[in-house]
């Protein structure tokens, strides 16, 4: 039968356990360890992921795509910062693309980014503008036609578009390094002035010539919604962090149109401009700008190949999009890491299931007849009530069909709690910086067995509400001090 007193003490151990996780959380973590993600609060994550008490991110899964989905509030933020900070550490150049415009964002991950290399340069958009026109006159075209929603009807007008805007970008001379250059290049006469040599282009041209002003038209509203915001110097991926914040809730229609040639020209670093530095790139709350959803998922399913790994954090499963494009995300997962979320089913199926055994106990007038069968079933490896029950900082990661729960580490410097020098934005100089020890390197250490984040029966830290995670002072993963 049921031991109340048994559910009491586990429930009172668990409440020991998750005290004394903030606590370790809190302290300095030494040099013995590979800097580490969080402290384990129980799971079956395989020796790779352990150092003692800690969790740590193994070396092949810090060069594959991540997944971060939970409620705001939950601990998403703190989890990208010690993202950012690992892979400052490991040498990785940083992107990271933020749609909602938040400065704390941009001032944690700066910090974070510092805490691990403090000669590092900083370019953070729009702050400081950035050169939108690298690449030839087919990335350019696309950079471009990526910011426009095209509905069937318009299909016809959309091949007008692409043809006026081939022939002003590829025409002889200079390439296109403005906005203010390409609606010039758009005028009738200029455009024909430019082909006169080129018979084929020429009849183009003047085939087109009546309906080149609906398209300069076109441009040049998005010139102005740009502002030359996209006419600086300086490309994605030329300073060792970029961070881009546009709030595209308050300023939807422009900051949308900004925030989606920006994820095409992330896409085009990638696969052609990035060298052979790895990086990482981070898309903080990606579905806050609908037409940036694609070319965040086609980083994030070939990013690998190019030494790019991602990083992309949304809210719940939904956020994720329709039906096949979840399925796209979170098959290109390689780690999620699932926090506090009212609807988390669809993503704790994730971590597989587990055989237990189950006794029937037979009973008559209140008493055991004596008699008593035992059976196996499959149950869910992570309970969606532990999930719903995560207190802020707290986090299941899953990956190979396990789970391990998590308090996760504050970097150093988040949220200007340390404080760092800064270099001025937008400077592009390099210094070489010491990197952390590499990702991965942890000593063997065995995983009881049977051990799975949550436990058969009732959930021993329901009713627990843990107080807040940050009471304590942040840790220093800069101080050689060792945690006993």
């Amino acid at each position: 039968m049921p031991d109340p007193a048994a559910q009491v003490r586990a429930q009172r151990q668990q409440v020991r356990l998750e005290r004394k996780a903030r606590a370790i959380a809190a302290r300095p973590v030494g040099t013995a360890v590979p800097p580490p993600l969080g402290v384990s609060l129980g799971g079956d994550l395989p020796p790779s992921w352990r150092a003692g008490k800690y969790v740590v991110l193994p070396d092949h899964a810090a060069r594959l795509p991540e997944l971060a989905i939970g409620q705001s509030g939950a601990g998403k933020s703190t989890y990208i910062g010690r993202r950012v900070y690992l892979a400052a550490g490991a040498d990785r150049q940083v992107i990271a693309l933020d749609g909602k415009g938040d400065r704390g964002f941009v001032a944690a991950i700066t910090d974070a980014y510092l805490a691990a290399r403090p000669d590092a340069t900083i370019h953070v958009f729009p702050d400081a503008p950035l050169d939108g026109w690298r690449g030839d006159p087919a990335a350019q075209v696309n950079r471009l036609l990526g910011c426009w929603a095209w509905s069937i009807e318009a299909a016809c007008y959309r091949e007008v578009c692409v043809l006026a805007l081939r022939l002003a970008c590829s025409q002889p001379g200079p390439p296109v390094q403005s906005m203010g250059d390409l609606v010039n290049r758009l005028d009738p006469a200029a455009l024909a002035r430019a082909w006169a040599k080129h018979p084929a282009e020429a009849g183009l041209a003047k085939m087109l010539a009546p309906k080149l002003g609906d398209v300069a038209m076109r441009v040049a509203n998005l010139a102005a919604a740009i502002a030359g915001q996209l006419d600086g110097t300086r490309a994605i991926g030329e300073a060792d962090l970029t961070i881009v914040s546009l709030p595209t809730m308050a300023n939807r229609g422009d900051s949308e149109a900004v925030f989606r040639i920006l994820m095409e020209d992330v896409g085009h670093w990638v696969s052609v401009r990035k060298t052979a530095r790895p990086a990482f790139l981070v898309v903080d709350e990606f579905s806050a700008v609908s037409g940036a959803r694609q070319p965040a998922i086609d980083v994030m399913e070939r990013g690998r190949s190019f030494g790019v790994p991602s990083l992309l954090s949304g809210q719940s499963y939904a956020s994720l999009g329709g039906p096949e494009e979840a399925d796209r995300i979170v098959s290109a997962a390689n780690t999620l890491a699932l926090f506090a979320s009212n609807s988390p089913e669809d993503l704790a199926r994730l971590a597989g299931s587990v055989q237990t055994a189950e006794a029937v106990l037979q009973a008559e007038d209140g008493r055991w007849t004596g008699r008593a069968s035992v059976t196996t079933r499959a149950r869910h490896r992570v309970d969606p009530n532990t999930v719903r029950q995560l207190a802020p900082g707290q986090a299941v990661l899953i990956s190979g069909g396990r789970a391990e729960r998590i308090q996760v580490i504050r970097a150093p410097g988040a949220n200007n709690d340390l404080a760092l020098p800064r270099r001025p934005f937008a400077v592009i100089s390099r210094v070489p910086a010491r990197a952390l020890p590499r990702q991965g390197v942890t000593p063997r250490q065995e995983t009881p067995a049977g051990h799975t984040v949550d436990s058969s029966g009732p959930d021993p830290a329901r009713g627990h509400r843990s107080p807040p995670v940050g009471e304590e002072q942040p840790p220093d993963d800069r101080d050689n001090q060792e945690v006993s």
